[in-house]
């Protein structure tokens, strides 16, 4: 009886540990792309990027703002240590209410005119 009473509180920590967690979801953009995330969830976009070049990604939440925001300052992490090395410039952002809604990612120059690349994430943000 009393290892019952142990297994069933471990099961009983575990699923409440488990239930307070918010699930992070990852997505590696490098074309126009869907994602579906949970209202309330934190989720995770991905870029190539390589600021030795003068390029930087430049977000334009536009019409989602109310629906996802964004979690701070983008992280960029060089792959290696060599100079001039490109590597992932990560974004975090929280989906904040249920809807449909477009983040636009713009790889550019900002003394340049036009982007080099243009990425379009529509996120589905459900119960």
């Amino acid at each position: 009886m009393h290892n019952k009473g142990i297994a069933i509180i471990l099961i009983a920590g575990l699923l409440v540990s488990g239930c307070s967690k918010k699930a992070q979801t990852s997505v590696s953009l490098e074309k126009d792309q869907i994602l579906e995330v949970r209202s309330g969830q934190d989720f995770k976009v991905k870029l190539k990027a390589n600021p030795t070049t003068g390029y930087i990604w430049r977000v334009d939440i536009g019409k989602a703002v109310g629906l996802i925001s964004e979690r701070g300052e983008s992280l960029y992490q060089r792959q290696n240590e060599l100079v001039g090395s490109g590597g992932i410039e990560v974004f975090t952002f929280n989906a904040a209410a249920l809807g449909t809604a477009d983040i636009i990612f713009f790889y550019e120059r900002p003394w340049e005119g036009t982007p080099e690349k243009e990425y379009v994430l529509t996120v589905k943000i459900k119960k």
